[in-house]
């Protein structure tokens, strides 16, 4: 298969690809990353990644019965095959890799980490599992978690023309929903943790609610590829804090809001739960090709994601041509149509409060949302007092006190909006860079290089969505073909 266009699948069928994404999990390392309220995030790296001019065969255990390649050359057992693959050519193990498609001559290397989301799908949305990393889960309905999956791959493909896309490449994405299947999958992932005790015991948690509500709950499962190591961007504030490096963390969190913003106004979405671990860092020396700048920010997770209102996106492009940025990040934290906890500046300061600064709220506003919240909350501790006399009573707030727990936010700085500049045009020159690197490679060896950007018809090499809970079928195939035949003659006529 050609390796044109986002993350490459080894296989297009699906039972192959599942066998693929199976034994890449056996074979890995696989710890936390992150969990939110509706999903729990795992970083799986490859143990070993085989060069492909390595001298292998194929043994078998006498200890298990199941094949396994061999390096001969290392004298050294490694990655074990998945049966059903044993005498597929395909199989073997360095084509058998999802390969990396980045635009230097890295592009068609194997990816060696993934990152997998796990969530917990029910139709009551008032379950939640316990006690999963000491957080509680809560459950998402299938519908969306397919529309979440399908968002994804949208925005994915939106924005990897330059093979650098804002949203993570997905490889596999599939919902269990017999316990017979969801049972060894977990046991999978305990096993490749090397039974750390935190990731037996949140599995456990999984496995345990699952068991109990056979029938009515299922196991949703996301794969997908991270273009190199990175971190979240709430560890890296809190080690840069840890370190007092404050000029560090405020160019990483400019790097994320320049994210966002592009993410507007390529794909016309907001992820809509931009906190901190939701997005993460990854050192690149191409994105930015500046120093201090040499990082991407990928974003994960679009469980809340929306497509933003045209008025709104409107003004976000406005307020971007006149490079008045800081504002524009304020329009994807509106009222109209953002998640709730976004727009509520209670949740500013920990949470969403980095990327909307002050929600260009006046200082009238602010005074008036106190006074609502203040009315809310002695009224909720009223009701409370009134209950048994043998209750402890609350004492009221006072509109000082919450104005200290409630901070009015504080609206980003000249500087930062100066820096967020800098990044849209050091953007542009590392894409003219990387065009031009690709086509010396392409030049030299065009059957393993394309040339940027990718054409369009190269995305249906990839994974594109889901319908009904596995993997979506591209419409209109006939007329595709058509077209495609018709490119054909019009292409062989050239050569007469």
């Amino acid at each position: 298969m050609k390796q044109n266009g986002g993350i490459l699948l080894p296989f297009k069928n699906e039972k192959n690809n599942k066998e693929t994404f199976l034994n890449y999990l056996e074979n890995s390392s696989i710890s936390k990353l992150s969990i939110g309220s509706y999903g729990l995030t795992l970083m799986s790296e490859l143990i070993l990644t085989p060069s492909p001019d390595s001298n292998w065969d194929i043994g078998i255990s006498r200890s298990t019965g199941k094949h396994f390649y061999y390096d001969k050359t290392l004298n050294k057992a490694l990655h074990k095959i998945p049966e059903g693959l044993l005498n597929d050519p395909r199989s073997m193990p360095f084509p058998n890799y999802y390969k990396k498609l980045a635009p230097n001559n890295t592009y068609g290397k194997p990816i060696v980490q993934l990152v997998i989301k796990l969530c917990v799908i029910s139709d009551d949305n008032t379950l939640f599992v316990n006690n999963v990393f000491n957080q509680r889960l809560h459950v998402v309905t299938e519908e969306d978690f397919q529309k979440e999956i399908n968002i994804q791959t949208d925005i994915y493909l939106k924005t990897m023309q330059y093979l650098q896309p804002i949203a993570p490449g997905i490889v596999y994405a599939d919902i269990l929903k017999d316990i017979t299947e969801i049972e060894p999958f977990l046991k999978l992932i305990v096993n490749s943790s090397n039974k750390e005790k935190d990731m037996k015991k949140a599995i456990s948690a999984l496995f345990f609610f699952l068991n109990m509500n056979q029938g009515t709950s299922s196991l949703g499962i996301i794969g997908m590829e991270v273009a190199g190591k990175g971190d979240t961007l709430l560890t890296l504030d809190k080690y840069f804090v840890g370190n007092r490096d404050f000029s560090r963390i405020r160019t990483l969190q400019n790097v994320a809001r320049y994210t966002l913003l592009k993410l507007a106004l390529d794909a016309e979405y907001n992820q809509n739960d931009f906190h901190k671990n939701n997005i993460i860092m990854i050192q690149t020396p191409n994105y930015f090709d500046k120093g201090e700048f040499a990082i991407q920010s990928v974003i994960i997770d679009y469980g809340r994601a929306v497509k933003i209102p045209p008025e709104i996106m409107a003004k976000i492009r406005d307020l971007v041509s006149k490079k008045d940025y800081v504002k524009a990040l304020t329009y994807l934290c509106d009222k109209s149509y953002s998640y709730k906890m976004i727009n509520d500046i209670a949740f500013a300061k920990g949470y969403y409060g980095w990327v909307c600064g002050d929600y260009n709220m006046s200082d009238v506003e602010y005074q008036e949302y106190i006074k609502g919240l203040l009315t809310k909350l002695n009224e909720d501790i009223r009701i409370y007092n009134n209950g048994p006399a043998n209750f402890p009573k609350k004492t009221p707030f006072d509109e000082f006190d919450l104005k200290l727990r409630v901070e009015k936010p504080i609206e980003l700085q000249q500087y930062d909006n100066e820096q967020i500049d800098k990044l849209f045009q050091l953007r542009e020159i590392a894409i003219d860079e990387n065009v031009n690197t690709m086509k010396l490679l392409h030049d030299s060896e065009p059957s393993l290089y394309p040339l940027l950007p990718v054409a369009n018809q190269l995305k249906n090499q990839l994974y594109n969505g889901m319908i009904g809970g596995r993997r979506r079928k591209r419409r209109n195939n006939r007329k595709t073909k058509r077209r495609q035949t018709n490119k054909n003659k019009k292409s062989n006529k050239n050569y007469k």
